[in-house]
């Protein structure tokens, strides 16, 4: 085993009675691996670039480096380079690792459909929106002791979004872990009653229609 601490190339050579090889080391070690982070994906959706960067202690990019990427669950996206392509509804992780270090993306795969009601345990689905000022949609959520958890994806403009809402549950808003200050949307627990609402105040942007896709994951246990 080789180990190095400090960037350099080294030269070896390994021999077994006539046979001789000499090896080339290139020696960069990285201090972290930045990138990673929650990917929402809707089957059809174009392949997702995992953007990654490897660096120094002084924060410096490493180049060469060679990385090894990783996925959980090959049936939920399944890699192209280093980019993954949506394959089947569902939650998997992504890791890209460089030496010790590596960085996570945590990928949620969602199914396109036209309704959000009778979601049943265990889906992943998203119903595109457009609305203008005013308007608002809604879907009923079956009643469960499994968490649900429901969030709007932007569109193209990520500006005009709409907005969420849900009643009859009990909630609390989720946000992603390496962005604190971004919602990501609303974790709950489902009463009988409960509703996913989607909408566009109507003094708000008057002129513009918002998009999106409401997302809802429901929990696989009753």
């Amino acid at each position: 085993m080789v180990t190095c601490n400090h960037a350099g190339d080294a030269m070896f050579r390994a021999s077994l009675g006539p046979l001789m090889k000499s090896v080339l080391v290139r020696c960069r070690p990285v201090h972290d691996v930045l990138g990673g982070g929650p990917v929402n994906l809707v089957m059809g959706d174009p392949p997702y670039d995992l953007w990654f960067e490897a660096v120094d202690a002084a924060g410096r990019r490493v180049r060469p480096l060679t990385a090894v990427l990783t996925v959980d669950d090959t049936m939920v996206v399944m890699r192209e380079g280093w980019r993954i392509h949506a394959r089947a509804p569902g939650t998997t992780g992504v890791d890209v690792w460089v030496g010790d270090g590596w960085a996570h993306w945590y990928v949620r795969v969602f199914e396109p459909v036209h309704t959000l009601d009778s979601i049943r345990l265990g889906q992943h689905l998203a119903v595109p929106v457009r609305l203008a000022a005013g308007e608002q949609h809604s879907w009923q959520i079956p009643p469960s002791r499994k968490e649900f958890s429901a969030q709007v994806l932007p569109g193209g403009d990520t500006l005009r979004v709409p907005r969420l809402a849900i009643i009859g549950a009990n909630c609390m808003s989720r946000t992603p872990w390496d962005m604190p200050r971004i919602p990501w949307g609303y974790t709950c627990l489902a009463w009988h009653g409960a509703a996913v609402i989607t909408y566009h105040p109507r003094n708000v942007d008057p002129r513009r229609e918002w998009s999106g896709t409401v997302a809802v994951v429901r929990g696989d246990r009753p």
